[in-house]
């Protein structure tokens, strides 16, 4: 099985074949906003504009690499109390934190092994968080994957649904009790905390017709070898922002929102070139990772403007949703199928 598994990054992809919900925003000048120079943005410096991170706990998942590397070493320069740098493969976590450290000294990070498509190794990870800390911040839910082959997670879900989706949603679960006790804990200068929990989607959840959205059938507990790796990619991606949305209207202490990164350059974009000769022509353009992290981080920290529930693409920019991604039924659905998929696991 080849897959590129728990990348820290998830820029956008255009298809051999796009599909698009009839009601999202599909023309070819709507698909040049991924690239940085054609895009609207607030401005956000992570040097200037995150303030101060002194006494808050920070998880990061897909930290190793990529838009996940680069979040933790922008937020380690502006003094957490912690940083979780969250791997698949620990090794390359722990030489991810090495590098940061050498670039932030005396950052606190500690490496966490998590596969998002193990609950095993979710379960593990969460309490190992829960044993070690008092609060939690931000959970900035990044990591993921694509370009998989049709397979399945250990608890029988299409990979990418499995691992983008799921493993995200069961962290979330079993971080929801410190995540609103921190929500309701002041911070040590007396302010109130603003704690956040923000999903990588992608705009890559455009890139569905209706009939391809999550059906919440046995496909989702199947291989997907009758769909394409894009619309199972863009079904994780849809999850994610749906089921951001669903978090956010039952957790109003909680600022949870779902953003698209934009186009980055990453190790990704090698198996993207692969894909699709326009992908090939277009990474020639596209933002270097600490230009395309900005938009997580603004999320992750900004003071004002981050409102909780919305989709937003780089860097501040709301709106830009599809039908299916405005579809409140289908968002209850999803909340409704996760949780059911997720009664008995706990810590």
């Amino acid at each position: 099985m080849s897959i590129s598994h728990q990348l820290s990054s998830h820029p956008l992809i255009i298809p051999r074949n796009l599909h698009s919900s009839s009601s999202s925003i599909s023309s070819p000048i709507r698909m040049l906003t991924f690239l940085p120079f054609f895009s609207k943005s607030i401005s956000f410096d992570p040097v200037k504009d995150i303030p101060s991170l002194a006494g808050k706990v920070i998880l990061v998942t897909g930290g190793n690499s990529g838009l996940g590397k680069q979040s933790v070493l922008d937020l380690a320069r502006h003094s957490p109390a912690q940083i979780y740098l969250c791997a698949r493969n620990v090794e390359k976590g722990h030489a991810a934190a090495e590098d940061i450290k050498k670039q932030v000294p005396g950052a606190n990070i500690t490496v966490l092994e998590l596969d998002l498509a193990s609950f095993d190794s979710i379960k593990k990870a969460a309490s190992t968080v829960l044993a070690l800390s008092q609060r939690l911040d931000i959970l900035l839910a990044n990591a993921g994957i694509m370009y998989a082959d049709p397979a399945q997670t250990a608890e029988g879900y299409e990979l990418q649904f499995g691992t983008n989706h799921m493993g995200h949603a069961l962290l979330v679960k079993l971080l929801l009790p410190l995540l609103t006790k921190t929500a309701e804990t002041p911070l040590e200068d007396n302010t109130t905390p603003s704690v956040r929990v923000i999903f990588l989607s992608s705009m890559a959840h455009m890139f569905l017709w209706k009939k391809d959205a999550v059906t919440f059938d046995d496909c989702l507990k199947s291989p997907g070898d009758n769909i394409s790796w894009m619309t199972r990619y863009a079904r994780s991606k849809l999850s994610n922002l749906l089921y951001a949305r669903a978090l956010a209207k039952r957790y109003p202490n909680l600022t949870v929102v779902a953003v698209h990164p934009g186009g980055v350059r990453t190790s990704l974009i090698e198996d993207a070139s692969k894909a699709s000769i326009v992908t090939k022509i277009m990474s020639r353009f596209l933002a270097p990772v600490e230009q395309g992290v900005r938009n997580q981080l603004w999320a992750a920290t900004a003071k004002a403007g981050v409102v909780s529930g919305e989709y937003y693409e780089p860097v501040g920019l709301k709106g830009m949703r599809s039908g299916n991604a405005k579809d409140e039924g289908l968002a209850e659905k999803l909340w409704e199928y996760t949780e059911k998929e997720l009664e008995g696991h706990s810590l």
